[in-house]
């Protein structure tokens, strides 16, 4: 049985892996966050990375149908007497479905404007903050973070998530990642880049952390602040004071969505 426990405090290293379709270097980002994660993520100059069982949509980490065939159809080639074949069919879903408490994941948003959709979804009417960055400005952030010598250092890949059929698109299967980086298209709305890690620490201890939170660099990681559309006036003046305090200098800049249309 593995126990849930508190979030597991580390080091990142940014690092390419076969499986990560990256975007371009300038490629812009967003992440979306209530005013509370914000101050978190402010004062602890860490970023959450979220277990991957934790996630919304109960397909995170699965495998399509295709692939499913693709496995039955190796199985049954490969000489294994046939009796055996449930019993090792069964050991790959346990196997895949099991992965989700060792891989852990900090979501972005890709676009080169803000999302009406994700300030509705992510941000509370009474106010949150979107953070604008860059693809090639999240994974320096990691290598360029103050690193604490007594923490373990979990790699990090980063890349695109792919938005398929789950009847018709076998997704890759021979790696922990693949299933987390392919999504149903009813999600493509997302259009999300995906920062991950391993780790094993929950196998080996017995216990899973709710997250992973990774040390990074914060003048690095944060190009702009954006304010919520639907925060009130003195929203903006309390987040351009905690940045301050917390020596984090970046411009603090209202939505666009707030503005008044002309006629």
């Amino acid at each position: 049985m593995i126990v849930d426990c508190e979030p597991l405090r580390c080091n990142g290293r940014f690092l390419t892996h076969p499986a990560f379709v990256a975007p371009d270097n300038q490629a812009t980002i967003w992440r979306y966050l209530d005013f509370t994660k914000f101050v978190s993520l402010l004062a602890t100059k860490r970023l959450f990375f979220a277990r991957g069982d934790s996630f919304e949509d109960p397909f995170e980490g699965s495998v399509t149908r295709a692939t499913q065939a693709a496995r039955l159809a190796m199985i049954q080639g490969s000489g294994i007497r046939e009796e055996d074949h449930e019993r090792i069919v069964r050991g790959f879903q346990e196997i895949t479905e099991s992965s989700a408490r060792f891989v852990f994941a900090s979501c972005w948003s890709l676009s080169e404007v803000e999302s009406a959709a994700f300030w509705k979804l992510f941000a509370p009417p009474s106010g949150g903050v979107a953070i604008r960055s860059t693809y090639e400005r999240l994974a320096e952030s990691f290598s360029s973070a103050k690193k604490a010598a007594d923490e373990e250092t979990v790699s990090i890949p980063i890349g695109k998530v792919a938005y398929v059929d789950y009847d018709l698109i076998e997704v890759p299967a021979g790696d922990v990642f693949s299933p987390f980086l392919h999504k149903r298209r009813s999600y493509e709305f997302e259009n999300e880049l995906r920062a991950m890690a391993l780790s094993l620490e929950s196998w080996v201890e017995g216990q899973a952390p709710l997250g992973l939170e990774v040390a990074v660099d914060l003048g690095m990681l944060i190009e702009a602040i954006h304010i919520s559309p639907s925060a009130p006036a003195w929203f903006a003046s309390l987040v351009e004071s905690v940045a301050s305090h917390y020596s984090c200098d970046v411009a603090v800049v209202q939505s666009t969505l707030s503005q008044q249309p002309l006629y």
